[in-house]
């Protein structure tokens, strides 16, 4: 009796070919077959960070300190299509490429370099979190503010121009709502501020000299 030998059938040789993934954020990167650890990332700051709540940062490319925008997290091997940057690779430190608003230059930062614009709640804002108010002083938008005559506190919440020219800030008070009050006011010695309305000149209270 002829015994059959039983014949393997080779399995097709698997590509070697490195997969590569491209997320929505607008980075590309080899996948992470190298055995590198993952960056872990501060999950409540990174979701500030996406949603632009950032201070302003110097950029080394255009030198501006300004504004900037979420582009990607950093992970090792990982290069905005956008950028000529060489990514770091020193370290697993949380990372993030973001954008200079002023020159689109993009660049990798450490998390603990950026600042979150945090922002209070208006019912949370205590005088030691507020400047007090004055028509001379020139505020942001997000500033917390302690208006003296009123003895409340608000935050500020646009900046404009008045139909007479002068620069003015809408101020939501605790318990007031909307106010609008001037701001950057110039005053003379004499006590008076020049005022481009209908009256010319406005008399304010003097300051006391101590």
């Amino acid at each position: 009796m002829k015994t059959r030998t039983a014949t393997k059938k080779k399995s097709p040789a698997k590509s070697k070919t490195t997969d590569t993934k491209k997320s929505d954020n607008g980075v590309s990167a080899e996948s992470h077959n190298n055995g590198r650890a993952t960056p872990v990332f501060n999950a409540e700051k990174r979701d500030a960070i996406k949603a632009g709540k950032i201070k302003d940062i110097h950029c080394d490319v255009c030198g501006v300190t300004g504004g900037w925008e979420y582009v990607g997290d950093w992970h090792p091997n990982e290069i905005p299509r956008d950028s000529d940057v060489e990514p770091p690779e020193e370290n697993t430190e949380p990372k993030y490429w973001l954008r200079c608003k002023n020159c689109s230059a993009v660049s990798v930062i450490e998390e603990w370099k950026i600042q979150i614009n945090r922002e209070k709640n208006l019912d949370e804002l205590t005088l030691d979190d507020c400047v007090t108010y004055t028509p001379q002083g020139i505020y942001r938008v997000g500033d917390a503010i302690y208006h003296k005559a009123l003895n409340k506190i608000g935050i500020v919440r646009s900046k404009q121009l008045t139909n007479s020219g002068a620069s003015a800030v809408t101020i939501e008070f605790r318990d007031l709502g909307m106010r609008q009050l001037l701001e950057n006011v110039s005053i003379d010695e004499n006590g008076t501020v020049s005022d481009p309305g209908k009256k010319g000149k406005l008399k304010l209270k003097k300051i006391s000299k101590r």
